[in-house]
Formats: C-alpha cells, sequence, structure tokens
C-alpha cells in the first residue's frame, strides 16, 4: 500500500555485476514511502513483472540476468489494498512542468541513479531523473520521431527539428531505434545526415551499425525492375513510367466481385 502523506520518493538504482556475468544486482532505494513489494515491468507488458522485491528497510535488491534487462521501457508498480498492480507515474519535465498533459509511467534504465520526486502541485504524479536516455524519449513523447512527411515543406523543417533533437542528446540509442522504425520513409542522403550527428557512444551500438548498413546500400528510386505486361489492347506495357509523377499499381483478383466493379472507376 502507498501512503498519500509522504511528499518525496527518492530510488536508487545501481547496477553491479556479479561473479557471475549472467548476473545483474539492482537497487532500489525509496525513502519515505510504505510499499511492502516493489515491481519492475515492462511498460508494455506491466501486468507480468519481470522481478520484485522485498522492502528492507527503504531497500530493494533485484537479482536479474542481463536478459531480463533489454533496451526497452520500464515502469516502477506497487499493489494497491485489492492486490492490483499500480503504476507509479510521471508528469513529463523536458515538456513541461508539473503538467497533467504530458503524464507518462515509463523510463529507460541507463543511469546508476534514478531519483523520483513526489508533485507538489499534481496530486498522486512524481518527476523521475533516470538520465539521457529517459530524457529524449520523454523530448519525443508527442510525436513519432525519424517518421518524414512527403510534404517538401514539412519535411525540412522535421529534419531541423530531428537534428536539434540528436545534438541535445548525441548518445541515445533510444533515438537511434526510432530512426530503425521509420527508416522507409527517409532517403539516403536524409538518414546519412542524421546519423552523423550522433557521437562515438551511439555509433559503437547495433542499431547505429544497422542503420549504417541501410544507408549505404539504400536506394531512393524502385528497385524493381520495370515488367512489361499486356494492356486491355494487348500490347506490351512497362508496369511503370518513369516520367509520371505518381505510379498506382492495383492488385486483383478475378473471382473478386467488388474487385471488378471497381475497375471501370480505376481506368477512369
Amino acid at each position: 500500500m502507498l501512503k498519500k502523506t509522504y511528499t518525496f520518493l527518492f530510488i536508487l538504482l545501481t547496477a553491479a555485476c556479479k561473479e557471475t556475468s549472467n548476473d545483474i544486482q539492482l537497487r532500489i532505494e525509496i525513502q519515505d514511502a510504505i510499499i511492502d513489494e516493489l515491481y519492475l515491468t515492462d511498460a508494455y507488458d506491466w501486468g507480468k513483472p519481470i522481478s520484485k522485491a522485498k522492502n528492507e528497510n527503504s531497500l530493494f535488491t533485484f537479482q536479474l540476468s542481463k536478459s531480463d534487462l533489454k533496451e526497452t521501457l520500464y515502469s516502477l508498480s506497487y499493489k494497491n489494498d485489492k492486490g492490483k498492480l499500480n503504476k507509479l507515474n510521471f508528469y513529463n519535465h523536458v515538456l513541461s512542468s508539473d503538467s497533467q498533459k504530458y503524464v507518462v509511467d515509463a523510463f529507460l534504465i541507463d543511469s546508476s541513479f534514478i531519483a523520483v520526486t513526489r508533485s507538489k502541485k499534481l496530486d498522486g504524479y512524481y518527476s523521475i531523473k533516470a538520465g539521457m536516455e529517459t530524457d529524449a524519449f520523454f523530448k519525443t513523447q508527442m510525436m513519432n520521431f525519424g517518421y518524414l512527411d512527403a510534404d517538401l515543406a514539412k519535411r525540412t523543417e522535421q529534419i531541423q527539428l530531428y537534428a536539434n533533437i540528436i545534438d541535445s542528446y548525441q548518445g541515445s540509442t533510444f533515438l537511434l531505434k526510432k530512426l530503425n522504425e521509420n527508416k522507409s520513409t527517409l532517403k539516403k542522403t536524409e538518414l546519412t545526415a542524421l546519423l552523423s550527428r550522433f557521437n562515438s557512444n551511439a555509433s559503437n551500438s547495433s542499431t547505429y551499425k544497422v542503420l549504417k548498413t541501410y544507408a549505404v546500400s539504400k536506394n531512393d528510386h524502385p528497385v524493381f525492375e520495370n515488367y512489361k505486361f499486356e494492356n486491355e489492347l494487348s500490347i506490351a506495357t512497362e508496369i511503370y513510367s518513369s516520367s509520371a509523377q505518381v505510379n498506382m499499381i492495383v492488385f486483383w483478383a478475378s473471382w473478386c466481385a467488388p474487385c471488378r466493379q471497381e475497375i471501370p472507376a480505376l481506368k477512369k
């Protein structure tokens, strides 16, 4: 059970490798709070805790394997009076100070010290200081980082925005992963330019190397052969026209009645 009377919550998270290289010990210290058990969960599957730890003089010690700690978003939870897990909610201090508008319940583990403080303005919410990766996640909370619009004007603005964000978090593997998710929307020169803004810490990551390889081999033009098929006049015609601004290819089945009904409209 979590009391509402305390004003500060501090979490100390340290990762130390034991004698066996596959084991990691995480220590979380919580002061001024009554929590019997603390749960570390995947933010996307928080109903199934990765691990739990008992309260021992405000110290929670997690014994984890390296396979448990992935480069993903995590949450902290406790059980309420009904035995259900409740997540600690954080306001986004990067986008706004003490605002409910940008409340999040996740963070990334990339720091040996994580401090969580109860909000003085928002009852039930906390601020969290968990390192660069969490700040990068908070900064991009309201956008699909890495995605580029087809409109040239919007695209130019987005590229500049993404460049500025990378400059603020040059070692972020989280931002690299977001770029990887949207890499198909970036042109070769755009992706190469954004990758060049990351520092050596990020460039040593596996995601960076995957993106670098992708950028080198990326072709911004159609890579499939321009096959010829017979048109309605039985004349061999190329699939797409190199002089057209837009080419649309529609696949349909002869047994599909709605497909056949749509063909006159497509021809028009």
